[in-house]
């Protein structure tokens, strides 16, 4: 790659979440009490403060910087895309042979938000405090890829110092949701005020509209609960019900996407014009066997001659010499301009599916909330024929490697998209994060949390692991701390690495969540 590689600043370390204010109350307070809060507003630049870290979510100005972000990391581990492209290196960390360099842009993207952050709550408060409110939703969609490839990160006092405690990924949890708890419920107390939407610069497909980003919030709020699950069942369970029930609720297909658009190049639009990413063999089994219509929405026909017009993907983990290889293979489907989808209608469906299959009160039947998932996904590529989808009982496909035999493999599952196929709940739990992942593409960070906690879908394993801490036939767990981060603060990094890791910072090492 043709891209210099640098790290901001590190030296910011962690956020305090505020307490919950009565925003009305603020909002009462005399001009003449505000005026200092008004110079220091615009000092700011309030008027910047929304797009800048919308579009630095996942870095979308910057397409190289998404590449080592999340291309090569997390879309390559959920089985979303494989690089054709061996950058010149004996191995990569679709081998599990991790790149420090490439790892310190897992940190780096989201810590300008977290460092926007820590300015704007100084500077603009109480004047913006629903601009902070909005701000803490992008910040944890920001921050959460990353603590969750981390396992540990200094989150709750982010901006305090560099000699701080790392938190544990429950402790980040809790925080993120008293943020979601508090963007929701002070975005509330602005609906129906002169000060209402009045966001006008809000980059996004909700343009604004505080309804819908509360629903955005709780419905983040709900993937949260969600995820901890496992490990605290009884905690995840209320905070779901209370996201579900609350006043405004979660996202709906009413709701659609909530997306970036803007004028520079969508990240995976310039990936595939390098032709440095292309189709993941599991997609290609997965959505090829079920004849998926989402197929050609997201990848386009191979090139190569040998699998020319078809849609062809490349196994995780292959052994590649030359680009030349399978540069033919599939490249992603995106338009120059396309919008980034951060959050869909249908993750939300799904959400609730999984905690209706656990017995919580989500408003609905898990089967119902499976189904409406799967139609809100057909709607979001303007498909019509997802009853029939629904009703199919259609399985995965074994997948062949036209350049190399040794890449080919069985198919790993007969799960089909047919609810009425399933007998057990753990069969149905495959079927829901299946369809999930087949939904939320490109969403690779959210698809390989989902795969690390649940094993679904079930992925094949890279051929051949070039990580000591990872057998071959395993998965990777983690990414370990990169030097651009524990060089922060050894003494504190150590100290996490020992305390919630035994000492292992390794890609073997499983997450809080991951109990699987």
């Amino acid at each position: 790659m043709k891209k210099s590689i640098y790290y901001i600043a590190a030296g910011l370390l962690m956020s305090i979440a505020p307490a919950c204010t009565d925003t009305m109350e603020e909002m009462q307070v005399s001009d003449k009490a505000l005026k200092e809060e008004y110079l220091k507003a615009d000092a700011l630049n309030v008027s910047s403060f929304i797009p800048a870290l919308a579009f630095n979510v996942n870095n979308l100005t910057t397409s190289w910087q998404y590449q080592v972000e999340q291309n090569l990391n997390a879309d390559h581990f959920a089985g979303y895309m494989m690089s054709a492209n061996p950058f010149g290196l004996s191995g990569t960390n679709a081998h599990y042979n991790i790149n420090d360099g490439w790892n310190g842009f897992v940190y780096s993207v989201p810590a300008a938000n977290l460092g926007q952050m820590v300015a704007f709550k100084r500077d603009a408060l109480p004047l913006y405090n629903d601009y902070y409110a909005y701000g803490l939703v992008l910040k944890v969609l920001s921050a959460l890829p990353m603590v969750d490839a981390f396992g540990t990160f200094p989150y709750t006092q982010f901006g305090t110092g560099t000699d701080v405690q790392w938190d544990d990924l429950e402790g980040v949890y809790n925080e993120m949701i008293s943020e979601m708890d508090y963007a929701a419920e002070n975005l509330t107390a602005y609906i129906g005020t002169e000060k209402a939407n009045r966001i006008s610069n809000d980059p996004s497909s909700y343009a604004g509209d505080y309804i819908k980003f509360i629903k955005l919030a709780n419905t983040i709020k709900l993937r949260l609960a969600v995820r901890m699950s496992g490990v605290a069942p009884e905690k995840a369970r209320t905070f779901a019900e209370e996201a579900v029930n609350s006043q405004y609720g979660v996202l709906g297909a009413e709701d659609g996407p909530y997306s970036i658009s803007g004028d520079n190049n969508h990240p995976l639009w310039q990936l595939g014009a390098w032709v440095d990413t292309q189709m993941g063999a599991d997609v290609e089994s997965f959505l090829g066997g079920y004849n998926d219509p989402r197929l050609g929405a997201y990848f386009k026909p191979a090139t190569d001659a040998a699998v020319e017009g078809q849609f062809k993907g490349i196994r995780q983990g292959a052994s590649i010499q030359e680009k030349s290889t399978y540069e033919g293979f599939s490249l992603p489907n995106f338009a120059q301009n396309a919008p980034m989808v951060l959050v869909t209608a249908a993750e939300s469906y799904f959400l609730r599916a999984e905690g209706a299959l656990k017995g919580w009160n989500m408003g609905g039947t898990a089967e119902d909330f499976y189904n409406d998932g799967v139609k809100a996904s057909f709607t979001q590529y303007s498909l019509s024929d997802a009853e029939d989808y629904l009703n199919s009982s259609l399985v995965p496909a074994d997948y062949v490697d036209p350049k190399n035999a040794a890449n080919s493999y069985a198919a790993t599952t007969t799960v089909t998209p047919n609810w009425a196929d399933a007998s057990s709940d753990e069969e149905r739990l495959e079927k829901i994060i299946t369809q999930k992942w087949i939904a939320i593409f490109p969403d690779g960070a959210e698809a390989w949390a989902d795969f690390r906690r649940t094993g679904y879908p079930k992925l094949k394993p890279i051929p051949a692991s070039q990580n000591p801490s990872i057998p071959t036939g395993d998965f990777i767990k983690k990414l370990p701390i990169p030097s651009s981060v524990s060089a922060t603060s050894t003494g504190r990094y150590d100290e996490a690495v020992n305390r919630y890791f035994n000492g292992n910072d390794n890609a073997g090492t499983p997450v809080w969540w991951d109990i699987d």
